[in-house]
């Protein structure tokens, strides 16, 4: 493991192996000891506070790392702050979105519906106030092919939650 992390250049890529080999719950193989195991999730949770908005952006499991960064962190470590940097906003709410699907019994056709992983990008920011400061900063900068992201985080600002599926 040592020798290997190093060699990883995707924080995404560390997490999983780090998952792997260590104690998790419902995920860890336990091929590790446990203090060792500690030792990466901490250099893990260090790296992802240290690496600059450009590498974060490029993250494929950007969410997650944010999570566990923040809800695994000992006190004594520093806090996750997530950077104002609007790209780094839009790499978070595109890793939060995900889509339901149902398809009715004897029926080609699948209904989508879009979602936001809402409670966790709160959870995440520290609040909905923060959240909604950050999406508006996003806003302003117009980017590209984010058009129905943008709405969709709207409707879940102006209160909107699907309760079940398909609520639009």
């Amino acid at each position: 493991m040592r020798k290997i992390l190093p060699e990883l250049k995707s924080l995404s890529a560390k997490l999983e192996l780090i998952t792997d080999v260590g104690y998790r719950e419902g995920a860890g193989f336990k091929l590790v000891s446990e203090t060792a195991a500690a030792e990466f999730e901490k250099a893990l949770r260090d790296e992802v506070r240290a690496r600059p908005v450009d590498h974060l952006t490029k993250e494929r499991d950007l969410v997650w790392l944010f999570l566990v960064t923040k809800r695994e962190a000992d006190p004594s470590e520093a806090p996750l702050i997530i950077d104002e940097a609007p790209q780094l906003t839009l790499a978070v709410l595109r890793a939060a979105r995900s889509e339901a699907r149902r398809q009715t019994m004897g029926s080609r056709a699948v209904r989508r519906s879009p979602r936001l992983a809402w409670d966790v990008l709160i959870e995440l920011y520290g609040g909905e106030t923060t959240l909604k400061e950050r999406i508006e900063s996003l806003k302003v900068t117009g980017p590209k092919d984010a058009d129905e992201l943008l709405e969709l985080a709207e409707k879940y600002l102006a209160g909107w939650r699907p309760k079940n599926f398909g609520d639009d």
